[in-house]
């Protein structure tokens, strides 16, 4: 039996296929499939969602640098490149496949970092942008928190 969905991933797929085997096996459920596997799905998620609640805008946040500091190209040896720009008096990154890249806006937060909404079926809400400014006046790197947890994350300006 194959259980396929295209939403994000729950533990309902993974529970219709065990109630399956449950009740072939047993002759009746024996578990609440959906409860056991939500709690269990519930659990990788928290784990990987980002160190900082981004929905929480510090009380005083520093202020963000020009707009301009941010801007320009960046490059990550696995994810590629990386494009950030000012437009209409806000900040966006734009990443991906070149056929069809994906646009995000990013919010300022605090400081050199800045939040964008995460998508895909491994969403999980708000994640950071931290921009490091050399001595240059120019962000240098970029670490996006949600593509960075296994080191990854780090987009070096071209």
């Amino acid at each position: 039996m194959v259980t396929l969905t295209n939403g994000q991933p729950i533990g309902v797929a993974e529970a219709i296929g065990e109630s399956f085997l449950d009740v072939a096996t047993n002759g009746r459920q024996t578990v609440d499939w959906v409860g056991f596997l939500g709690m269990v799905f519930e659990q990788m998620a928290a784990a990987e969602a980002p160190e900082v609640d981004y929905t929480k805008v510090p009380a005083n946040p520093a202020p963000a640098r020009k707009l301009a500091t941010y801007a320009g190209q960046y490059a990550n040896g696995y994810y590629g490149p990386l494009d950030v720009s000012v437009a209409d008096r806000g900040l966006s990154m734009t990443m991906g496949p070149v056929a069809a890249p994906t646009t995000f806006a990013l919010s300022h937060f605090d400081g050199d970092t800045f939040s964008f909404k995460t998508v895909g079926e491994n969403a999980n809400g708000l994640a950071g942008a931290i921009f490091t400014v050399g001595k240059d006046g120019k962000a240098s790197k970029v670490v996006l928190d949600y593509y960075d947890r296994t080191g990854l994350g780090t987009f070096v300006r071209d």
